[in-house]
């Protein structure tokens, strides 16, 4: 009897898998962050204030899936595989915060050097701990 031959997967399903992990993920986070702009728009609301800022919701659900499949790629919770679900899922929680964190680091960086100060830096070493982590979500 023959062993039936594996083929690997060719470039048009590599990409096809890749974009729907991506959709998947851009579209859950932008579930999420829908949610807290909503919340922002309807305690707002109450001053009279407009606030419709869904396209950030949008734009943020976006990096942050690119960055969750840059982890993946890059195989930040190998190991983890044979142990209980809550372990990697708990691992991986913390690793993908502290990576999207570094990100959020590197875009202020970057959005200072681009504006020509150092506003940037400022804005992380000037604001306390809690202010960081809000302004990173």
């Amino acid at each position: 009897m023959s062993d039936p031959i594996e083929k690997k997967p060719g470039l048009k399903q590599k990409l096809l898998g890749e974009m729907t992990t991506y959709l998947i993920n851009a579209g859950y986070l932008f579930l999420f962050l829908g949610v807290f702009t909503t919340y922002r728009r309807l305690i707002l609301a109450q001053y009279r204030i407009d606030y419709l800022n869904y396209g950030v919701s949008l734009v943020e659900a976006m990096v942050l899936a690119k960055i969750i499949m840059i982890g993946d790629v890059l195989r930040l919770a190998r190991g983890m595989e044979n142990k209980p679900l809550i372990y990697p899922t708990i691992y991986k929680a913390v690793l993908f915060s502290l990576l999207v964190g570094a990100f959020a680091i590197l875009e202020k960086l970057v959005t200072g050097w681009v504006k020509g100060t150092e506003q940037g830096l400022g804005e992380i070493i000037g604001n306390n701990k809690f202010e960081f982590i809000v302004l990173s979500r």
